[in-house]
């Protein structure tokens, strides 16, 4: 139990200063304990921030295996529980998911997460292979599928809570207002943007026999 409130105390600190910023006294006071006790459970402020990185993302995993391995659920179902669940869960822990891409993107770093990765896109593949398996998906690479999927739901996460670009409908604005639209509002959002690129694609064909339009060559 000790340990679990130095993590998740750890987890506030780190979420709001930042891993540079953050100091062990901090997260001590923080999680009412003493600075030596926090040596007693991680050796470092490194080895604590790899717990609080694990722990994030196994919510991650717990989300995808809650949604994707249900084998009554259509390929839909599966991914739009499973989309709903990790951006319910991302809006409410949005400055420790900023944290964890931005450490995620350093070399040789947080070795912990990087190896969860393929557990989550192992998961995120079931739901594929079952559509696949009844004919209802068409001849692509499902681990390349996998992390599409994934990669989508990220980015479009990323651009409606970063203060730099919110990504809606009309383009892009220069900022993100926390009173623009409600958490649902924005799911619901993200999920028809997916819905309209990943299982429908953008483009109308045009023509009677539904075959792709030729792109034409500027």
């Amino acid at each position: 139990m000790r340990r679990d409130d130095i993590v998740s105390a750890a987890r506030e600190v780190f979420a709001l200063r930042g891993f540079s910023n953050a100091t062990l006294d901090e997260i001590a006071e923080k999680a009412e304990f003493g600075k030596g006790t926090l040596y007693n459970y991680f050796q470092n402020k490194d080895e604590l921030f790899e717990a609080v990185i694990a722990h994030s993302f196994d919510c991650f995993i717990e989300i995808a295996q809650e949604t994707c391995l249900d084998p009554s659920l259509s390929l839909l179902e599966s991914f739009d529980r499973f989309t709903a669940g990790l951006l319910e869960h991302l809006f409410e822990n949005a400055k420790m998911h900023a944290l964890m891409m931005r450490e995620l993107h350093k070399p040789g770093s947080n070795s912990h997460l990087l190896v969860l990765l393929p557990d989550l896109l192992e998961i995120i593949e079931q739901p594929l292979l079952r559509a696949e398996k009844l004919g209802a998906m068409k001849d692509v690479s499902i681990p390349q599928s996998a992390f599409l999927f994934l990669s989508m739901i990220l980015m479009l996460f990323g651009c409606e809570t970063d203060d730099r670009i919110c990504l809606n409908y009309n383009g892009f604005s220069k900022s993100v207002s926390s009173n623009d639209d409600s958490v649902c509002h924005k799911i619901d959002r993200i999920i028809h943007l997916i819905h309209n690129t990943f299982f429908t694609g953008i483009l109308h064909s045009g023509n009677s026999d539904n075959q792709p339009l030729p792109i034409t060559t500027l």
